[in-house]
C-alpha cells in the first residue's frame, strides 16, 4: 500500500512540474523577433495567459519557445526551453547570455548561432546546435549534448573549434555543411553519425577525430563523394571482430583528396581502431634497388602521395584489402595506370616491400585507385610504386639515395643530420622549415653536396634560436643540371619552453652600434630590460611588458649613444640580472 502511495505522489508531482504554470512564465504564441513582445509572447498572470507587455528575460519565470524565434537584441535569460522542431536563431548583432544554475537553456529543437552565446549556466543540446559564424563563450557554464545531440558547422569563414565542441558531454553527431573549413585543435570522438556535406575538418597537429566508441559501437559515416569535403589530418574508425566491406576514410590534405577503403576479408581476432592520415609529401625511398612483385618489377615511386595507417585499441589479427585514391600524382601512364602498385613499409625509416596480391587499379590516370588484397593487420605506411617501362614513371628517384634523415632538439635549436649512401652529380641541399601542419615552407639554409660519390656521406645543419612550437623540415636536393628532389622529415619536432631563466651576454661585445641579447622565460611574466650609463642614469628602456614563456632574442641599436661602458638590467618576476657591455664607435 505504501508503494502504491509513492507511485501516486510521484505521478502527481510529475504532472505538477510538467503541466502547471507559475505567474511570470512566458511562452511564444507566434513566429517572430524576440523583442516583438506584443505579437510573439504571452505571459501567465497566475490564472491565465495574457498578451505580454515586455519581452522575457532572466527576471521572469520559465520561458517556453514553441515557435521559430529570432534573438535580435542582446538579452540575458534562464529557465528557457526550445521545443522540438522549433528554431531559436541568434542574429549576428546580438548576444544571448545564459544565466542561472544547471541547464539555463535546453534546446530540443535547433539553436542557430550567427551571433554570440555567453554561458554562465549550462546549455543542453538535445536537438542541434548550428554554428554559422557565431561564437560560444563558456564561463561558469558549458555546452552539453544529450544522447542524440548534434553539432553542425555551417560557417562561411574559417574558424577554430572551441567551447561549442566539448570533450565531456560532447555531441553524439557531427555535421559538416559549410562553405569554409574548421580547424579542430584537440582530440574528439563522435559516437553517432558523422555527416559530411561540404567543407574540410582539419585536425591540427597529432589530434585525431574518432568515429565510434567501441567494437560494438562503430558509428556511422555519411559521405557520398569527394565534393562533400574531407578530413585533413588523423581520422580513426572502430572495427568489430568480424568481416566488413569498404569502410571509408574520406581523408586528404588541403590540396588533394586521398580517400582510403579497408575491407576485412578475414575477421580480426579482436576489435579496435584503424587511424589513417594522408600526405602529399615525399615518403623517401631507402631501398637499394627495385622491388619484385611476383615477377613484376617496381622501379619507380611517387614523391607526392603516402598514407600512415596506425592500428590501436586492441585491434589484431585478420586479413584486409586496401584501396588508395592517389589523385593528381605525376608520371602516371594514361593506359597502364591499372598496373600501379601499393607499396608498404613498417615505418618511415624502413624499406618498402609488397605484401599480399596486386589488384588492377580502377579510376583513371588522373585519379587512380590503387588496390591490394591479403594484407596482415599492423601499423604501416603505404606508398605508390610503378614501372618505368610501362610509362608509370611517377617521380623516378634521382641519383642521390638518402639513407637517413633525422632531427635532434637542443634547447631552442634543431640539429638536422642526414646520410646519403650514393651521390651522382649532387650540387647540394636547400633546407626548408614549416610550422607543423601549415605547409608554410621557408628557406633557411644550404649545405653543399659531394658531387659524385659511391660511399656514404654525412651532413649536418643547425637551425638556431627557434620559438616554442612544432616544426617540420624538408631537404631539396639539387644536381648540377638543375634537377631536384624533396626529402621530408617523417615526423615533426617540438621546441618546448625553457625550464629556467637565462640572460646572455650581449653579442657582439664590444659592438658598434648594433648588438643582440638572448633570454629565456620558463613562464609568463612581466619583463623589463633597461640600459644604464656608467653613472647609473637610465638611457634606454628596451622591454616593458608581459611576455609568454619561451626563447627570445632582442636587438639593441645604440646609434644615438656615445662610446662608453653601459649596463643592462634584466628583470622577470623575482629574477634580476645585470650585465656590462661596451659601445665603441
Amino acid at each position: 500500500m505504501r508503494t502504491l502511495s509513492y507511485i501516486v505522489v510521484a505521478i502527481l508531482l510529475t504532472s505538477t512540474f510538467s503541466l502547471s504554470q507559475q505567474a511570470g512564465d512566458f511562452r511564444t504564441k507566434a513566429n517572430g523577433n524576440w523583442s516583438a513582445y506584443s505579437t510573439v509572447w504571452e505571459q501567465y498572470d497566475g490564472s491565465q495567459w495574457i498578451p505580454a507587455t515586455k519581452y522575457p528575460d532572466r527576471t521572469d519565470g520559465n520561458i517556453s519557445v514553441n515557435h521559430n524565434v529570432t534573438v535580435n537584441l542582446s538579452i540575458n535569460i534562464d529557465q528557457t526551453t526550445v521545443a522540438s522542431g522549433k528554431t531559436l536563431r541568434v542574429n549576428s548583432n546580438a548576444t544571448l547570455t545564459i544565466s542561472g544554475t544547471g541547464n539555463g537553456l535546453i534546446v530540443n529543437g535547433s539553436l542557430d548561432l550567427y551571433g554570440y552565446l555567453n554561458l554562465y549556466a549550462d546549455c543542453l543540446i538535445n536537438g542541434t546546435l548550428i554554428m554559422h559564424d557565431g561564437t560560444v563563450g563558456a564561463y561558469d557554464g558549458v555546452v552539453k549534448y544529450g544522447s542524440n545531440g548534434t553539432l553542425q558547422y555551417s560557417i562561411t569563414s574559417p574558424i577554430l573549434a572551441g567551447d561549442e565542441f566539448p570533450d565531456t558531454y560532447g555531441p553524439n553527431n557531427l555535421t559538416m555543411d559549410a562553405e569554409a573549413n574548421i580547424t579542430v585543435p584537440f582530440n574528439r570522438t563522435i559516437p553517432g553519425t558523422l555527416t559530411m556535406v561540404s567543407g574540410y575538418i582539419i585536425m591540427s597537429g597529432n589530434n585525431t577525430l574518432t568515429l565510434g566508441t567501441s567494437p560494438s559501437n562503430l558509428g556511422t559515416l555519411s559521405h557520398d563523394s569527394p565534393d562533400q569535403g574531407r578530413i585533413v589530418g588523423n581520422f580513426a574508425r572502430w572495427f568489430a571482430a568480424s568481416t566488413v566491406s569498404d569502410v571509408k576514410f574520406p581523408i586528404g590534405t588541403t590540396s588533394r583528396y586521398r580517400e582510403v577503403y579497408i575491407s576485412f576479408t578475414q575477421a580480426p581476432t579482436s576489435g579496435g581502431t584503424i587511424r589513417m592520415r594522408a600526405y602529399t609529401t615525399d615518403p623517401s625511398y631507402y631501398n637499394s634497388g627495385p622491388i619484385d612483385d611476383n615477377g613484376y618489377t617496381v622501379d619507380t615511386y611517387s614523391q607526392e602521395a603516402w598514407w600512415q595507417m596506425t592500428v590501436g585499441n586492441g585491434l589484431s589479427g585478420g586479413v584486409y584489402n586496401i584501396s588508395l585514391r592517389a589523385s593528381n600524382i605525376s608520371g602516371v601512364s594514361s593506359t597502364n595506370y591499372p598496373l600501379l602498385r601499393s607499396l608498404k613499409r613498417d615505418n618511415g625509416s624502413s624499406l618498402w616491400y609488397v605484401e599480399g596480391t596486386h589488384q588492377n587499379a580502377t579510376g583513371s590516370a588522373s585519379t587512380p585507385v590503387i588496390r591490394r588484397q591479403g594484407l596482415s593487420t599492423a601499423t604501416a605506411q603505404f606508398g605508390v610504386g610503378g614501372n618505368y617501362q610501362d610509362g608509370n614513371t611517377l617521380n623516378s628517384p634521382l641519383p642521390v639515395k638518402l639513407a637517413t634523415f633525422q632531427a635532434y632538439v637542443n634547447q631552442n635549436s634543431v640539429i638536422l643530420n642526414w646520410v646519403t649512401s650514393i651521390e651522382e652529380n649532387n650540387y647540394g641541399f636547400e633546407i626548408y622549415r614549416s610550422d607543423y601542419g601549415k605547409e608554410n615552407w621557408s628557406y633557411i639554409g644550404f649545405v653543399k653536396g659531394n658531387g659524385t660519390k659511391n660511399t656514404q656521406s654525412n651532413y649536418r645543419f643547425e637551425d638556431k634560436n627557434l620559438s616554442k612550437g612544432q616544426y617540420e623540415y624538408a631537404l631539396k636536393q639539387i644536381d648540377y643540371n638543375g634537377n631536384y628532389e624533396y626529402f621530408y622529415l617523417n615526423d615533426f619536432v617540438t621546441i618546448t619552453p625553457p625550464n629556467k631563466f637565462f640572460v646572455s651576454q650581449n653579442y657582439p661585445n664590444p659592438f658598434n652600434p648594433v648588438t643582440k641579447i638572448d633570454y629565456e622565460l620558463p613562464e609568463r611574466l612581466f619583463v623589463s630590460l633597461v640600459v644604464y650609463d656608467i653613472s647609473g642614469r637610465e638611457v634606454k628602456s628596451l622591454i616593458n611588458e608581459y611576455q609568454d614563456a619561451g626563447y627570445y632574442t632582442l636587438e639593441f641599436n645604440a646609434f644615438d649613444l656615445s662610446s662608453g661602458v653601459y649596463f643592462y638590467r634584466f628583470k622577470a618576476g623575482d629574477y634580476i640580472r645585470t650585465m656590462r657591455m661596451t659601445l665603441i664607435k
